[in-house]
């Protein structure tokens, strides 16, 4: 018995007949705070006194990174003053734990101030520590630590406006997390052999904060983006250091349809469906968008058709839960301000 083709639409109208997350999601990078894991790294060897001591610093460096966080920047130089009339630590393990929660929190103080060359400076300090964290004393949760002073040196450059910088950090953050690649004078500080174990889904969160930030610069588009920061990716074969399923697909469907080569990104876009949920909302809504275009073209049933491409508005709002302004700026479909309550 000949079994009968399923059509590109037939994969899309099942895909959106079936819109329930998946149980078994990924864990995100960042559900736990460094400092968390320190503390459980040490806890069989720490004193009462020392641990003591440490919650006291994390306890200013937390207040202080709040209040700058709030606009409160004279309450958050008060914390970290406080921090500053503790004592240090004798043993260098300990003090090393101390510079990865005050060189953030610095850095944010002075960043919120408008100096972003500081700001800069305070966060390779943090990831030079955490590196140290990681290398010497095997507090392997210490890179993802790491990988958020990264992204956070991009998020700088996105304030300054400084597209360049951005751009090319973007990139080398991704090709560190994707394929355990360092980039010299960018992401380099960092433990290929641990981004290789796949631990934490940090992919979708910074390929999320990427896509956000990168998109609002003056004069980036959507096809710059693809072109600087995500193609590069296509550029090696191997991608079994990838933990994400469908980011592949993902990637390669965004450069074939920068390159107009639309059989391929069909293709590639039939392949992604089983793992489209998996991947980070708003790079689901960029797939979409240039996806919309191949639908209207398909040749199958037009009430189908109809049916998918009215679905798909539904879909940002319902399921990907997307902001007003990326789909009144960004989205073909027409869509209105909600009103404030």
């Amino acid at each position: 018995m000949i079994m009968k083709k399923v059509s590109f639409l037939e994969h899309l109208d099942n895909y959106f007949e079936l819109q329930n997350r998946p149980e078994n999601k990924l864990v995100q990078g960042g559900n736990k705070h460094v400092f968390e894991a320190c503390m459980e790294h040490l806890a069989p060897v720490l004193t009462f006194d020392e641990k003591m001591m440490l919650i006291d610093y994390h306890v200013c460096y937390n207040k202080a990174f709040t209040s700058a966080l709030a606009g409160n920047l004279g309450v958050s130089q008060m914390w970290l003053n406080k921090a500053g009339q503790l004592p240090s630590f004798e043993k260098n393990t300990l003090q090393k734990i101390v510079e990865v929660n005050k060189f953030p929190a610095v850095a944010y103080h002075v960043y919120r101030e408008g100096n972003y060359k500081k700001a800069i400076e305070f966060l390779v300090r943090s990831i030079k520590a955490a590196g140290s964290l990681v290398e010497e004393d095997k507090i392997e949760y210490m890179v993802w630590g790491q990988m958020e002073q990264y992204i956070n040196i991009f998020r700088v450059h996105c304030a300054n406006k400084d597209q360049a910088a951005a751009i090319s950090y973007a990139k080398s953050i991704l090709l560190a997390l994707v394929h355990a690649q360092h980039t010299k004078g960018a992401v380099e500080n960092v433990s290929p052999s641990l981004l290789k174990k796949g631990e934490i889904d940090y992919i979708s969160y910074a390929t999320g904060d990427i896509l956000s930030r990168l998109i609002k610069l003056e004069g980036v588009s959507i096809e710059m983006i693809v072109q600087e920061v995500f193609k590069p990716l296509c550029t090696t074969t191997d991608w079994s250091n990838c933990p994400l399923k469908g980011y592949k697909n993902a990637i390669f469907a965004l450069k074939y349809w920068l390159e107009n080569d639309t059989d391929a990104l069909q293709k590639e876009f039939e392949d992604l469906l089983p793992n489209m949920n998996l991947q980070n909302n708003l790079l689901q809504f960029y797939l979409l968008e240039i996806i919309v275009p191949l639908i209207k073209d398909q040749v199958d049933d037009s009430d189908v058709k109809q049916k998918i491409v009215a679905h798909i508005p539904n879909y940002y709002i319902n399921q990907l839960n997307l902001d007003d302004s990326v789909l009144i700026h960004y989205s073909q479909f027409e869509f209105e301000m909600a009103p404030n309550n």
